[in-house]
């Protein structure tokens, strides 16, 4: 009499947790035992046993600029960009919040609020929503924006800095130490587990204090008066007030301005604090481009408590009112 057993078995405990696999499939088990007596071959089929995957709890918080963000005191809004990860195996809420690193942060920062990429376009804009939390399916990210307002105190000088951290924290789970166990707490009530990170993440940003400040102001004159109506064939004198403010510097500062179709440019009219600049690309910090139909001004340097003033002619070709 001889016997052959075959088996086939496919449990195993790690998979009641398996990351790859989604929370709440159902693993079906079963054994088969094949053998032959008396020259007769049998298989035999054992009881299935079903396993349902439970929910493994995991996420994770990186600050994705690529260096601190410059600000000035007084801004307003100044955001630091964070990507939050579901990297379970099953959907989450995630709360949210943000914090100073009071212990590192040179300088305050006020009226933090959360935002979320709401148009995908991975910039912080009008049409982002302010959130407290974020819901993910497993593996789905998101881009959540802190935006700051900078303090106004002159107790931080230049190149201080203020960190601020974003922290997610599971709805399901969460509780920050591995293993913690939440029966019924997974996707159509399976049990979950908090993974590695205990559910929860965080990471900090870091604003640096530019303490400098460049400000731009546009006027229009005619017959040396500012103003806003103007007719045809008036001849326009157009004046940028380029001012820099505090302590510092600042580099490579480019600045344009396109002139309307209304309008037409009247050529070696260009001039920098009343010094005339020629028009073409050459080794001076002005030109007019044509084909842009624009000024275009480069500086590779400019110390704060400084003002210059840029001015050019336009001829309106088209009545204003």
């Amino acid at each position: 009499m001889k016997y052959f057993i075959s088996m086939i078995f496919f449990l195993c405990s790690s998979l009641v947790y398996a990351k790859g696999v989604s929370a709440g499939t159902v693993i079906e088990n079963s054994a088969t035992l094949s053998f032959s007596m008396d020259e007769e071959d049998f298989s035999i089929e054992s009881n299935i046993v079903k396993d349902v995957v439970n929910q493994l709890i995991d996420v994770s918080v990186s600050w994705m600029d690529t260096r601190a963000v410059l600000v000035n005191r007084g801004d307003k809004k100044r955001v630091l960009t964070f990507k939050v990860v579901n990297s379970g195996n099953g959907a989450d809420s995630f709360s949210l919040a943000s914090e100073v690193a009071g212990e590192h942060s040179d300088f305050e920062t006020k009226k933090r609020k959360l935002y979320i990429d709401s148009n995908d376009n991975l910039k912080f804009d009008k049409n982002d929503k302010k959130v407290t939390a974020v819901a993910l399916k497993a593996d789905e990210s998101a881009l959540v924006f802190v935006a700051s307002d900078i303090s106004h105190k002159r107790s931080a000088i230049a190149g201080s800095q203020s960190f601020v951290t974003l922290k997610a924290r599971s709805q399901r789970g969460g509780s920050g130490i591995k293993g913690t166990f939440h029966r019924g707490a997974g996707i159509g009530g399976v049990d979950a587990i908090d993974g590695l990170g205990g559910g929860v993440s965080w990471e900090s940003g870091i604003y640096k204090l530019l303490n400098v400040k460049v400000v731009i102001e546009k006027n229009i004159f005619l017959n040396k008066r500012v103003t806003n109506h103007f007719y045809t064939n008036s001849v326009l004198t157009v004046q940028l007030v380029l001012a820099i403010t505090g302590e510092g510097s600042v580099h490579n500062l480019n600045l344009t301005d396109v002139i309307p179709t209304e309008a037409a440019y009247v050529v070696h009219t260009l001039q920098l604090d009343g010094e005339a600049l020629s028009d073409r690309l050459d080794d001076d910090e002005g030109r007019y481009l044509a084909s842009k139909k624009q000024i275009d001004l480069d500086f590779d340097l400019l110390k704060a408590s400084k003002k210059h003033t840029i001015t050019y002619k336009v001829k309106v070709r088209k009545e204003q009112g």
